[in-house]
């Protein structure tokens, strides 16, 4: 055997060799597989340092045709997982960064765990969670974009800071543990189509949020979208457990927001208690704004006796963009364009009054409201114009519902879902 031939058989040996030992690839868990069905979170708010901690309890089930060993749980990348346990017992799990536009930096910190047995399809595991970490201004998904400054700061403002608080969910910053595919803004409408498809899957999920021990008064910095909240003092003045629950999530999933407000009752009715969170230096604006809410009429009605709480709170910049989470509305208080505001004012009513686990009733509802708001306003040509513009928009939003994976929950159909809604009203108000 030639000295060339030697070599050939010498480097086929160690090549077999590193092949052999290469570690093969943990392979990636479905990060579709489960529906996170409940979170049971206490949250401390640090505003000094821009800092959150959480500890709590997820449900999540199965959806998947499969058994289920690992489970993705993902946060906003300034957040790092402390612990995740089941059944009192530590559980293994990976934690890294992974590229993803669902969240306000263009990362998320998703931790992979393996559960020490496989969860059958349709069954449930609750997993114990802790992490902390700061929430600050972040563009960098924007940025890179190429998107200028001034439009990113206006766009992604979520935050924490001693005078403005800021915490959007699925889209903007992932403040709780979620599990979505990750996407890049680059590729077309992908991020919206999986946050949207997210919301729509999640709808009628729960969730409770106690907030405690924060520098800041928990009893008046915080507002949420949720259906109900209570507070219980710990003794010191304007401290203690804020308690938020969320019976159902909806579309636009938990949103907390924080400031040191200035409030007012604009509107307090049999349907409808709206509460209106300005910053003191704004307070004429904020007279106007809750003279146009007290007088809207809602142009769908149910009556109820315990209808949500509704909220429109001030964004501290001017040019920060408005934003629509259920019930609860964000904007600047600028120079008021009162038709503009009457058509989110009669989005939010409707919101208020009417629910519904299928979307295409709890948005279309809200989304007629406006049209009869414009027909009110200025005549049938303008209600067909708005009708029309809308149509894209919020047909791209819940299009997705007809996807096999991101079905809602529930086995009503149409019928019954109408006829459930209870006594629920067109109201002509010329």
């Amino acid at each position: 055997m030639t000295i060339f031939s030697r070599l050939v058989v010498i480097l086929a040996l160690f090549s077999c060799t590193g092949l052999a030992q290469q570690p093969q690839k943990t392979p990636m868990p479905d990060r579709n597989a489960f529906t996170f069905l409940n979170w049971n979170l206490g949250l401390r708010v640090e505003a000094q340092t821009s800092s959150l901690f959480a500890r709590g309890k997820i449900t999540l089930r199965n959806d998947a045709s499969q058994a289920q060993r690992q489970v993705s749980l993902q946060l906003s990348s300034s957040l790092k997982w402390a612990s995740i346990r089941q059944n009192g017992t530590a559980a293994a799990f990976t934690s890294s960064k992974l590229r993803s536009d669902v969240d306000h930096s263009g990362n998320v910190e998703e931790a992979i765990v393996t559960l020490p047995a496989a969860v059958a399809p349709g069954a449930s595991v609750e997993l114990e969670v802790g992490y902390s970490g700061t929430v600050s201004l972040d563009t960098t998904r924007l940025a890179q974009l190429g998107a200028p400054l001034a439009i990113r700061a206006a766009t992604d403002y979520d935050r924490i800071t001693p005078t403005f608080t800021c915490l959007r969910g699925v889209g903007h910053v992932l403040w709780f543990p979620v599990s979505i595919t990750p996407v890049i803004l680059g590729e077309g409408n992908r991020v919206f189509e999986e946050t949207s498809a997210w919301a729509v899957r999640h709808s009628v999920s729960r969730m409770t949020l106690t907030i405690s021990d924060s520098d800041v008064p928990e009893s008046h910095y915080f507002s949420a979208n949720a259906q109900s909240s209570t507070f219980v003092s710990n003794g010191r003045p304007e401290h203690g457990a804020l308690t938020f629950s969320w019976q159902h999530l909806g579309l636009s999933g938990p949103v907390l927001v924080g400031a040191q407000y200035h409030s007012a009752l604009a509107r307090n009715d049999v349907n409808n208690v709206f509460t209106l969170h300005f910053f003191p230096e704004h307070e004429a604006q904020a007279d106007d704004y809750a003279r146009v809410i007290r007088d809207t009429v809602a142009p769908i009605t149910r009556n109820s006796k315990s209808p949500p709480p509704a909220s429109v709170l001030e964004l501290p910049e001017a040019e920060d963009s408005a934003f629509e989470a259920d019930t609860l509305f964000l904007t600047p208080l600028k120079t008021i364009d009162r038709k503009s505001l009457e058509l989110t004012i009669a989005y939010m009513l409707t919101h208020q009054s009417l629910w519904s686990p299928r979307a295409w009733i709890y948005e279309g509802a809200a989304h007629l409201a406006q049209v009869l708001m414009r027909e009110r306003q200025d005549g049938r040509a303008a209600a067909i114009v708005h009708a029309t513009a809308a149509r894209t928009a919020h047909a791209g939003r819940l299009g997705r519902c007809r996807n096999g994976k991101n079905k809602q929950p529930g086995k009503h159909d149409k019928r019954s879902l109408l006829s459930n809604q209870g006594d629920v009203r067109l109201v002509d108000a010329a």
